[in-house]
C-alpha cells in the first residue's frame, strides 16, 4: 500500500494515537502494525491478481488467433508447437489454476 492510503482498522487499533504523519512514517519504515497487511494489503493483492487475470482472459483470444495465423503461414503443416501455442497454453493453465485454487471462476468479481 502506498503511504497515502488510509487504514481505518489500524487507526482504530491504535485508538487514534498515530496521526496520519506518524502512520506514513511507520509505513515507510515497515513498522506499520500487522493488521494492515492482513486486511488492507491482502485485499489489494487479491484485487490486483483478479485484474491481471482479467487481462489474461482478454488477451487469450488474440494469442490464439495469432497462433492460428502463424500456422496459416506455414501452409497448415502445423508444427507441433510454436511460441504462440506455448503462450496460449501458459495463459490457459494460469486461468485454470486460478479457478482450481479459488474453487470456481473469478469472472463474476469486479476487476
Amino acid at each position: 500500500m502506498g503511504p497515502d492510503v488510509e487504514c481505518p482498522r489500524t487507526d482504530a487499533m491504535l485508538d487514534g494515537a498515530a496521526s496520519a504523519v506518524e502512520r506514513h512514517v511507520m509505513q515507510a519504515t515497515g513498522t506499520h502494525p500487522a493488521p494492515c497487511a492482513r486486511f488492507c494489503e491482502a485485499t489489494a493483492f487479491g484485487i490486483e491478481m483478479r485484474r491481471l487475470r482479467g487481462l489474461l482472459r482478454d488477451a487469450l483470444p488474440h494469442v490464439e488467433a495469432s497462433a492460428e495465423a502463424s500456422h496459416m503461414t506455414d501452409g497448415f503443416r502445423r508444427q507441433p508447437e510454436n511460441d504462440f501455442d506455448r503462450l496460449a497454453n501458459r495463459i490457459r493453465a494460469e486461468l485454470h489454476n486460478a479457478k482450481v485454487v479459488r474453487g470456481g471462476s473469478d469472472s463474476d468479481r469486479p476487476a
